[in-house]
């Protein structure tokens, strides 16, 4: 419990009653004199006079006035000999961490000339001066940290250092001053593996992303799930990054796949973001590679029924359209199943197209549809309405031998009426 003495000193600094603390910090001299008699120290008993001491909240005297921005009364207290400079609060926040953290300046600027501050001690979260003075956005209160040679590499019990922070918060003004830091380290992950690089991509803060690449951010490192930065890029749609990495970083990887086996051209495909397919495909991604369940890009954007990444796919050299996945549905199988018939009607062009380069393959897919998709109806209507003679003839073709006749297989297909070993 606080003593009157010691209620007065927090109720000036809690006001900014500088006069009033001027006073008391006079008193509190004269009582350290041997010589002084108790009624020259006013209402206070001579044993009342001891500044080591907390408020209800934890704070020093001078972790108060550093608290409210009270740069007059923390001017006082430090001009005390001996007066607590650096003891933190129940969370472990010293004096610096307050000023840095509320953004106070002037109240930083004098905390970091009194000899044997403490500049770096974290939190009990492990967050440093710097690092909430970027969390903050409080580009001065930075300065001031690293014109003291606070530690700018220090990272908090997640792994976040400062530049990771930054990069989070896409502040290239405090970007700008660590990335200046002899030593700075800007690869160092958090504990999920993400870079500063990698945050800024997930963010999509072109700048801070353009500022690291130039500094020389490992472009290739990925996270602990497998996930490069174009990878991020491609899955957020962030386009400009995306096309920051392919443009400035010679040999960025562009192929390699997750832990699940998901390209960058894959994740774009699946996500739907087709100027990032159109940007991977054009420098020269990879749109064949298959993840662990078999499914190729082409077979995803099937399944999605986006013709618009589909038609970009299969506009590329040497793609194979009828790639199966492990369960043996082909893209066409897929698109079928889940009855988008614009990608039916896509697929079963490019697939005629492919037919004429190969004289005697014509409709290779019909076959593998037949046999492995639930649902037909969208690619059987297509055939009917078109009333496509040599469609019809490969479907009579392929199942001759289980039903009457081509129409008789019809009706029954369309009425789920075929035996359960057409179904999957």
């Amino acid at each position: 419990m606080l003593n009157p003495f010691q209620q007065d000193i927090f109720s000036a600094i809690e006001t900014n009653n500088v006069e009033q603390l001027l006073e008391l910090l006079r008193l509190y001299q004269m009582a350290k004199q041997p010589d002084q008699v108790a009624i020259k120290l006013g209402v206070y008993d001579k044993k009342n006079f001891n500044l080591q001491c907390y408020n209800g909240d934890g704070l020093t005297s001078v972790a108060l006035a550093a608290w409210k921005g009270h740069d007059e009364c923390l001017k006082l207290l430090l001009d005390v000999p001996g007066i607590d400079i650096n003891t933190p609060n129940k969370h472990g926040c010293t004096p610096v961490f307050l000023a840095a953290l509320k953004g106070h300046d002037e109240c930083l600027e004098l905390l970091l000339k009194v000899q044997g501050i403490d500049k770096n001690t974290p939190t009990k979260h492990g967050c440093t001066p710097v690092a909430i003075a970027v969390r903050k956005g409080h580009t001065k209160a930075v300065d001031l940290l690293l014109a003291k040679d606070a530690d700018a590499n220090k990272g908090d019990k997640w792994d976040q250092t400062p530049v990771l922070l930054a990069a989070w918060k896409g502040d290239c003004e405090c970007l700008e001053l660590l990335l200046k830091v002899q030593g700075i380290d800007i690869n160092s992950p958090n504990k999920n593996g993400f870079t500063p690089l990698a945050i800024a991509v997930l963010e999509g803060h072109t700048k801070a992303v353009d500022l690291l690449l130039a500094k020389g951010a490992d472009a290739n490192k990925g996270d602990k799930w497998g996930q490069t930065h174009v990878f991020l890029a491609a899955w957020k749609g962030r386009y400009e990054c995306l096309e920051l990495l392919l443009n400035k970083v010679q040999g960025i990887d562009k192929n390699t796949p997750t832990k699940h086996g998901c390209t960058p051209v894959a994740i774009a495909v699946l996500e739907g973001h087709t100027k990032a397919v159109d940007l991977l495909l054009a420098k020269g991604a990879d749109a064949k590679i298959p993840n662990k369940l078999g499914q190729t890009p082409v077979f995803l954007a099937a399944w999605k029924g986006d013709c618009e990444c589909l038609e970009l796919l299969l506009k590329v050299q040497g793609i194979d359209i009828n790639s199966p996945s492990k369960k043996g549905f082909t893209p066409l199988a897929i698109a079928a199943r889940e009855g988008h018939t614009a990608a039916v009607k896509l697929l079963l062009f490019y697939s005629n197209v492919d037919s004429v380069k190969n004289p005697g393959q014509e409709y290779p897919e019909i076959s593998s549809v037949l046999e492995s998709a639930i649902s037909l109806k969208a690619a059987i209507g297509l055939l009917i309405k078109g009333n496509d003679e040599k469609a019809l003839a490969a479907l009579k073709s392929s199942f001759i031998k289980c039903v009457t006749t081509p129409f008789d297989f019809l009706e029954k297909l369309l009425n789920r009426s075929l035996p359960h070993y057409f179904e999957l």
